[in-house]
């Protein structure tokens, strides 16, 4: 069986090898819009646990959501440029 990638390219979170899957970042606005994305790929055959964990490190991070913590929440702009 083929090793699925999880990656983001531009602003698209893409899964897959030869035959891709692909979530557009702007359709994840929230931590419970990514949960109902969570949720909806892990009722396809081809996702695994590995794939899921992934996709909401990848989604997470673009975010900057914490994925440890009580609730998720957006990190401050720390630049200098204000």
């Amino acid at each position: 069986m083929e090793k699925l990638k999880v990656e983001l390219i531009g602003k698209t979170v893409v899964i897959g090898s030869r035959e891709i899957y692909e979530v557009e970042l702007r359709d994840i606005e929230t931590p419970q819009s990514l949960l109902e994305w969570v949720f909806h790929l892990s009722r396809k055959e081809w996702v695994s646990p590995e794939i899921i964990s992934q996709f909401i490190e990848i989604v997470s991070r673009n975010k900057g959501w914490r994925l440890h913590g009580n609730v998720p929440f957006r990190m401050p702009d720390l630049s200098l440029s204000r």
